[in-house]
């Protein structure tokens, strides 16, 4: 695909507007997908540069001609752990290196100073998601409905140890994948409507801002923890017996 449009050099915002306008292209993606830029994957500190909802998980990373490849490697381990589909989308210069360090199920798409863009490994669906990885992109309400398992003073575990338990690996991708779409889904409409016949730009690029994104998913998942303590609350009133009448 040629897009004489986009001059070198190009960084990483330009490679994900180049990119996302290929995949629209194709049609892989379209308005009623949902797309995350650097979409945290839990709390541990890691992001993935696009994540997108469109049938599969999606998690492209972009090195451009500035970029340092010293991360890559970790990075595309945490990302097999979670997506369907990994994909990476770097500048030319970095080829060798990266063709020689990619894994087998990742797919690699180079990108010259004129913004073609070549595929240079296919891949096919990854199978190789954790239940570990994908709690952490779940709320502590959606892990404590999957594994309702508390302790003897009847307080339910912390993430952690519920992440550990013997959780069903599809279960969990079915709660992550609708804690991303709820989390989402607004800032994705927006995005939709604000390129919709235009040219996918950096400026557009805004409407996907993480900081919003953020903010969204921090009340939504405090929304989330409110019902589910007011929800335990009445089970745990319900469940009391009436105390014997001392007149009886």
């Amino acid at each position: 695909m040629s897009n004489p449009d986009y001059i070198a050099p190009l960084n990483e915002v330009s490679l994900k507007c180049l990119f996302l306008e290929h995949l629209r292209g194709l049609r892989t993606v379209d308005q009623n997908s949902i797309i995350a830029s650097e979409y945290a994957l839990g709390r541990v500190g890691r992001r993935i540069d696009l994540a997108i909802w469109n049938g599969e998980f999606i998690g492209v990373e972009f090195k451009s001609k500035f970029d340092s490849l010293r991360r890559l490697s970790w990075q595309l381990q945490a990302y097999l752990q979670c997506f369907d589909r990994v994909i990476v989308v770097i500048d030319q210069r970095h080829s060798q290196k990266v063709t020689e360090m990619l894994p087998a199920p990742v797919e690699l798409w180079t990108v010259d100073s004129l913004g073609n863009l070549t595929q240079a490994q296919a891949a096919g669906v990854n199978r190789s998601q954790s239940a570990q990885a994908l709690a952490n992109l779940c709320s502590l309400a959606q892990l404590r409905r999957l594994a309702p398992v508390s302790n003897n003073d009847g307080v339910y575990r912390g993430r952690l140890n519920i992440s550990a338990s013997e959780l069903r690996t599809e279960d969990v991708y079915e709660a992550a994948i609708e804690a991303f779409k709820r989390t989402f889904v607004h800032s994705s409409r927006a995005f939709w409507n604000e390129v919709a016949d235009k040219k996918i730009d950096p400026d557009r690029m805004l409407a996907l801002s993480r900081f919003s994104d953020l903010r969204t998913r921090r009340a939504l998942m405090q929304q989330d923890e409110q019902i589910f303590w007011q929800k335990w609350a009445q089970e745990a009133s319900d469940s009391l017996l009436p105390l014997p009448s001392l007149l009886a």
